[in-house]
């Protein structure tokens, strides 16, 4: 089994999160998870995910990029205004339409036997944590997490300390 390289909510930051990867991702020894945003609030949100896109596709058996709720809105806002986001993409030498059909395509989560990757968790009260059109679902939920027999890894929320385990 490979190790996970966990990362979260990067959201347009492409020059930190490209000098932490290049400092820490042990490519030939972990998987590489990152639990949606790439997008919003950063400098560089288009050329971050320019950047994991590539990624992936550069080491597609040891990446997986997964949707968060900034990745969720942003399809919702590009859809109702596809002109003006095709200028966009276009600026940043990315191909409009392949782009938002990878975007729409990322996975909710990622899961192994003893651990639920997901960008903000299955809530303990929610019904149907993958219905996108409830705010209690794995994009959105900020409540207490389900116990659902495995450890859940989540963005989303702020954290007060970074958890970071060598081994």
């Amino acid at each position: 089994m490979n190790n996970l390289f966990i990362i979260g909510d990067v959201h347009g930051c492409y020059h930190t999160v490209k000098s932490l990867l290049n400092l820490y991702w042990r490519r030939e020894k972990e998987i590489l998870v990152q639990v949606g945003d790439l997008l919003n609030k950063g400098n560089h949100p288009l050329r971050t995910l320019k950047y994991f896109k590539r990624l992936q596709e550069r080491y597609p058996h040891k990446i997986v990029i997964l949707k968060g709720n900034n990745e969720h809105l942003m399809l919702d806002h590009y859809h109702r205004n596809p002109a003006q986001s095709k200028e966009e993409f276009e600026k940043n030498n990315l191909n409009f339409a392949k782009t938002i059909s990878w975007i729409e395509n990322l996975p909710l989560k990622y899961e192994t036997e003893d651990i639920l990757i997901s960008h903000a968790g299955i809530a303990r009260l929610a019904k149907d944590p993958y219905d996108l059109d409830k705010r209690d679902n794995l994009l959105f939920t900020r409540g207490p997490l389900r116990d659902i027999g495995k450890t859940q890894v989540v963005g989303h929320v702020v954290q007060k300390a970074v958890m970071y385990n060598p081994e």
